[in-house]
C-alpha cells in the first residue's frame, strides 16, 4: 500500500442539524495543544501515562471537558480539520462533545495500541525535542 491509497479513518459525530467527521490526533495536533494549552496538557498527560490502557475513551473525555473545556474543545476543532472553529466547538452542548471526544479518542488510541501507549509516546516525543533543542542551544 502506497501513501496515496491511504485512507484516513474518520467517525460522524451527529448534531441537532446536521454532522461533521472527525479523525484521530496526529503529532502535529499534539504539538498545537502543547504550544496552545501546556499545563492542562502536562497534567492530562501526567493522568494517563501511569495508567494502565483501561481507562475508557468516555471517562478520558469527561475528565478533559470538565477539566479543560478549551483543550477539549480545540481538541474536537483539529480533529474536525478546522482548527479556527474551536470557538463554536464550546458553543455545542455537552452530549456532542462528549461523543466527538470518545470517537477522537477512539481513533487515536486504537491506532497507538491504548492511551497509555499513546502518552507514553508524546512524553518520549516531548522528552526527545526538549533534549535536542537543550543540545542545538550550546
Amino acid at each position: 500500500m502506497a501513501l496515496t491509497d491511504f485512507v484516513l479513518p474518520t467517525e460522524e459525530v451527529s448534531f441537532p442539524g446536521g454532522s461533521f467527521a472527525v479523525r484521530g490526533l496526529s503529532l502535529e495536533d499534539i504539538t498545537v495543544l502543547l504550544t496552545s494549552h501546556g499545563p492542562a496538557m502536562e497534567q492530562f498527560f501526567k493522568k494517563y501515562s501511569g495508567s494502565p490502557d483501561e481507562s475508557s475513551p468516555m471517562e478520558i473525555g469527561m475528565n478533559l471537558v470538565a477539566q479543560a473545556p478549551a483543550v477539549a474543545a480545540q481538541i474536537i476543532a483539529l480533529a474536525a480539520d478546522e482548527p479556527e472553529k474551536a470557538n463554536v466547538v464550546r458553543k455545542m452542548n455537552l452530549a456532542v462533545q462528549q461523543v466527538a471526544l470518545e470517537k477522537i479518542a477512539k481513533l487515536t488510541f486504537d491506532a497507538s495500541g491504548g492511551p497509555g501507549k499513546f502518552v507514553e509516546a508524546v512524553i518520549r516525543l516531548v522528552q526527545g525535542t526538549t533534549n535536542l533543542k537543550g543540545s542545538l542551544q550550546r
